[in-house]
């Protein structure tokens, strides 16, 4: 029963009603393509869009090999390429790839970042008791993406 209503709530968000500031702008543009990317940066951008938001902070992670499956013949299966803990407030984005070990492309990591973020938002500016991939989600991602460029 809670799910339908995070679910539905979620459903009915697609955007926000908040000015993003330039200083998330140009934070967002040049880290997506930054060949020296760390936590440290991205912790930039999420302090920024946390003051933007007026919502609590989060800690961000960048480091660590995406955690993954493979099928019985060592084929990929699925890979985690970030994480959100609602609890700890901490968002996780791997460096690294899953299989190659190669350092993830910095604009992979950053619509991660941003990905994990919306679910921060969820919990912490909307407040939604929860976080969903409903099509409202997506569109929320869609949305906050488009006002930093």
């Amino acid at each position: 029963m809670k799910n339908d209503i995070v679910y539905n709530k979620s459903n009915a968000i697609e955007k926000y009603k908040i000015r993003i500031s330039q200083t998330s702008k140009r934070l967002f543009v040049s880290l997506q393509n930054d060949n020296n990317l760390n936590s440290d940066k991205v912790q930039r951008l999420a302090d920024s869009l946390c003051k933007d938001f007026k919502c609590l902070s989060v800690n961000v992670f960048f480091g660590g090999r995406q955690p993954n499956s493979t099928n019985e013949r060592g084929k990929l299966k699925s890979k985690t390429l970030g994480n959100y803990a609602s609890v700890l407030r901490q968002i996780k984005v791997f460096k690294y790839t899953a299989k190659q070990n190669k350092i993830v492309a910095s604009k992979t990591a950053i619509n991660t970042f941003i990905h994990e973020f919306v679910h921060h938002l969820d919990y912490y500016h909307s407040k939604l008791g929860g976080s969903l991939h409903t099509r409202g989600f997506y569109m929320r991602i869609s949305w906050l993406t488009e006002n930093l460029k």
